[in-house]
């Protein structure tokens, strides 16, 4: 072993084994061997990769195999490309899940709303105001909202940084060098459940608060 090298970004990948090239061309049949796939050059002035990628893929114009020249950037842009399908039906999935959760958050509210009909028609008999009862399904809806997204947080950061995120990295470290739940993805996670459950409780609320109080007082269950 000749060193093991670091990087100060989180962008590249750092589980990648170097080895010469002789001993992998060695060990081919030899129908594959001497043959190149990517060659690999480091630069002083990243600034000058465009002019420098450029003049490589010039001189190789004429060859019988030419060569397209990028920044290792842009080559896991590539890569991710080829995955853009597979992204695009994840968020497409993500969003329906997201509905989905919402319409079971609101159906539990409308359906404690419910039982306690008898319960806000005492509240309203009592002096209690429509918007006050309204307002209490409100709250009940964040602190729900509050709830889920605290479980949620507080069960994605060892679950994708400790167990999926890490081998997602070691694995597949040169597509993504970096899986981990990062502090603000989890606070607008945080923000995004808060927020289902007061949109969840809106329609409960405003039906409660209609509720007449003779006609909620008559309801049972």
């Amino acid at each position: 072993m000749r060193g093991i090298y670091t990087t100060t970004t989180t962008n590249v990948d750092r589980s990648t084994l170097w080895f010469h090239w002789n001993y992998l061309n060695e060990s081919l049949p030899e129908r594959r061997k001497d043959q190149v796939g990517w060659i690999v050059s480091n630069i002083r002035n990243s600034a000058d990769s465009g002019r420098i990628s450029k003049e490589i893929d010039t001189k190789f114009d004429e060859r019988d195999l030419q060569t397209i020249t990028m920044s290792e950037a842009a080559l896991n842009q590539s890569f991710l490309g080829m995955f853009s399908a597979v992204l695009k039906a994840i968020d497409i999935v993500s969003v329906v899940i997201t509905l989905i959760m919402a319409l079971i958050v609101g159906n539990t509210i409308a359906m404690g709303v419910r039982e306690r009909t008898n319960e806000y028609g005492v509240l309203r008999a009592i002096g209690f105001r429509p918007s006050h009862v309204s307002r209490f399904i409100l709250v009940e809806g964040v602190v729900i909202g509050v709830l889920g997204g605290l479980v949620g947080v507080i069960l994605g950061y060892p679950v994708v940084n400790n167990g999926m995120g890490r081998m997602i990295e070691e694995n597949m470290g040169n597509m993504f060098p970096q899986f981990k739940v990062q502090p603000s993805i989890a606070a607008f996670a945080f923000g995004l459940a808060t927020l289902l459950g007061l949109f969840a409780a809106i329609l409960p609320a405003r039906k409660a608060a209609r509720l007449q109080v003779v006609e909620a007082l008559r309801r049972v269950g």
